[in-house]
């Protein structure tokens, strides 16, 4: 009786030994997968930052090209503008020589 008693505590002390490597496996597992966790949300947050900044880079070159289109937009209305008036101006020219011309004939037809 002695011995059972004796085996029966042994294997209730090896019994409560494993429960506590079972405790403490199911904790380094709990806290490993924590870890990972975490890991990973830093790497899905540096994905998403760089994802970010390729945006603004491209936003930013996307601005660039609107304002370079709009300075020529500019320059081109400057230039229609300029144009516009030189060829007013020629305009107004070939109307006053023609009537020059026309009263230079009045009036070598009056004299």
């Amino acid at each position: 009786a002695k011995v059972a008693d004796a085996s029966a505590a042994r294997l209730a002390a090896m019994e409560a030994k494993i429960c506590e490597a079972a405790e403490r496996l199911d904790r380094t597992v709990a806290e490993a997968s924590a870890r990972l966790d975490r890991d990973r949300a830093v790497e899905r947050a540096i994905a998403d930052e760089r994802a970010a900044q390729r945006e603004r880079s491209e936003l930013a070159e996307v601005r660039q090209q609107l304002a370079s289109v709009a300075q020529r937009m500019a320059e081109l209305e400057r230039s229609s503008k300029e144009q516009a008036t030189e060829r007013a101006a020629a305009e107004a020219a070939k109307e006053r020589r023609s009537a020059e011309s026309a009263a230079s004939e009045l009036g070598s037809a009056g004299a």
